[in-house]
């Protein structure tokens, strides 16, 4: 049984992924103009940029605003998104992060009904992929004093579903945790279970030493980059970090030079992003309103969208409906110019 599950498993991602599934994914920022309604432009902008070097992105975690946004406004950027995977060809998970019991069962289903409704197509699997979607990511509903058995329920309900899907760990919100075991039993159950994703800081799944049948594994926890990956004989397959919202030429350095057994240029670019992300997350931490992910990557992404002109660019929008303080993305600057990472021709102004 075991080995016809981790086939199946194999044979659903070589299908979303006949080159292998990537080991860099990010889960965008999302991008707001005045009175916080979603910037389409500057969403394009922002697209192209990290389409320099990732092709597969989380839609609406929590760097995304995704406990956050209402229904219009996640539909209005996947069909803005769709749009571009179109011309550029990348690929998206759609993050449906329901905090109540049996929330995200309905939620999986009425995207579903969206992207048939949108393309036409009958099929679910048709209408995924035309609208460039490889699943949907999902987490336990929030709860600390949720049991494993009523965590693994949820999450049973959820894979019964049949749709490529993600489990992702993030105590952080959830205040919970899914135990190896658990992980290991759906694993063992549900070939539609393809991907695991660890942003605890813990790392207690992938450290169990159980056996996961095929499932790939990202970290989503900053730092120390190089020695987490596989490909220098760490623990995890790849990663699904906010800090690729910035650096994903960072990052992606990191793993190509990890791939021709450079050790030493692996440890500088991680070295690099891990020092950045650090220190600009401590300045983000006090800010109220949102959450440090998407703010600290805000803060670097403005600097990085338009280089030594920033100030003449306002500050970034949040959902909240407030503006990133000016202090904060002064002291982001600061730390950028210190790495050398601060561009003076920002990627926003290119050609002008």
């Amino acid at each position: 049984m075991a080995g016809m599950v981790e086939e199946k498993r194999r044979q659903l991602t070589a299908d979303l992924f006949p080159e292998g599934i990537p080991r860099l994914w990010c889960p965008p920022i999302t991008q707001y103009g005045a009175e916080a309604k979603l910037d389409h432009q500057r969403t394009r902008k922002h697209l192209r940029f990290l389409c320099r070097t990732i092709r597969t992105f989380l839609m609406f975690g929590s760097t995304g605003d995704g406990w956050e946004l209402t229904d219009a406004e996640k539909k209005e950027m996947m069909l803005l998104c769709a749009g571009e995977a179109k011309e550029l060809g990348f690929r998206m998970l759609i993050g449906v992060l329901e905090p109540q019991k049996g929330a995200a069962v309905r939620e999986m289903e009425n995207w579903v009904a969206w992207m048939k409704e949108k393309t036409g197509k009958r099929d679910a699997a048709e209408a995924m992929e035309q609208m460039h979607v490889c699943g949907f990511t999902v987490c336990p509903p929030k709860g600390a004093d949720l049991s494993q058995e009523e965590i693994g329920q949820e999450l049973e309900g959820m894979l019964r579903l049949g749709y490529p899907t993600v489990l992702y760990q993030l105590p952080q919100i959830t205040l919970n945790e899914m135990e190896p075991l658990t992980v290991q039993r759906l694993a063992q159950k549900y070939p539609n279970f393809y991907m695991f994703k660890d942003t605890s800081g813990r790392d207690a799944v992938i450290r169990s030493g159980l056996a996961f049948d095929g499932v790939f594994f990202v970290r989503g926890a900053e730092g120390d980059y190089e020695k987490w990956s596989a490909l220098s004989g760490g623990c995890y397959d790849g990663f699904l970090l906010s800090s690729a919202n910035t650096f994903g030429n960072r990052l992606s350095a990191t793993l190509e030079a990890l791939q021709k057994g450079d050790k030493e240029e692996a440890a500088k670019n991680s070295a690099i992003v891990a020092d950045v992300i650090e220190k600009v997350f401590a300045a983000a931490e006090g800010l109220e309103g949102g959450n440090v992910f998407a703010n600290a990557n805000k803060c670097i992404d403005h600097i990085l969208a338009y280089g030594e002109r920033w100030k003449e660019h306002g500050s970034p929008m949040r959902h909240c409906r407030e503006y990133i303080p000016e202090d904060c993305l002064e002291k982001t600057y600061e730390v950028l110019l210190e790495a050398g990472e601060a561009p003076k021709q920002g990627y926003c102004m290119e050609g002008q």
